[in-house]
């Protein structure tokens, strides 16, 4: 976790850097931080009947930067932390929680009221890659207390997990004055265990450096 924050940092100091450089008229590049609430998923029931699983609640954070290639439409992509994963009733395993690294591939439609407040709306791909998480799983069914804690991504294969994933994000936000505020939908495209697929809620606030 140190390390994923330390890379953050670099980011946003990188960014800001860069974002000086622009010009005053137009802003070829742009830059700035989000962080929000996450609530997770998977859009699979489970296999003992039709119950779906339950929301984990988690948080995301990253940096975004945009290529505007005109005044109302940009490209969007960043470096995401975002945590997701599920909970379940189930004694034996009760919880399955991945944690991701995305980078997003996202257009960008703008829609101005105003110089200092701006709608806008996004939708595009994202690819994931799994740097952590936890399963916990009871070992003896005999001792309901008997749980142990795996690493996500490490186990022995029996959940068939796939570090790698694959989904569209689409979401809306307006930026007022530097300060951001949305909201977000991820549904994954690629199964990425026996479960089934990713799908995330989010809501951020950000800032933009500009």
């Amino acid at each position: 976790m140190k390390k994923i924050l330390f890379l953050f940092a670099t980011l946003i100091i990188s960014f800001a850097n860069l974002n000086a450089q622009n010009s005053e008229q137009f802003k070829r590049f742009t830059f700035g931080v989000r962080a929000g609430f996450s609530s997770s998923n998977n859009v699979k029931f489970d296999e003992f009947g039709d119950k779906p699983f339950d929301n984990r609640k988690s948080f995301n954070i990253g940096a975004i930067a945009d290529f505007n290639t005109q005044s109302n439409f940009a490209l969007r992509s960043g470096l995401i932390y975002n945590q997701k994963g599920f909970e379940t009733d189930d004694i034996i395993y009760p919880y399955f929680y991945y944690n991701y690294l995305e980078i997003p591939v996202l257009a960008v439609f703008k829609f101005p009221i105003n110089d200092l407040v701006k709608p806008e709306i996004q939708v595009g791909p994202y690819l994931a890659c799994g740097v952590g998480g936890e399963i916990k799983a009871m070992d003896d069914p005999i001792n309901p207390f008997d749980y142990q804690y795996y690493k996500s991504f490490k186990n022995d294969g029996s959940l068939q997990e796939k570090r790698f994933d694959l989904g569209l994000n689409i979401g809306v936000g307006v930026n007022i004055w530097k300060c951001y505020i949305g909201c977000a939908y991820e549904l994954g495209l690629h199964k990425f265990d026996i479960h089934g697929y990713n799908q995330c809620f989010m809501i951020n606030v950000g800032y933009n450096f500009k």
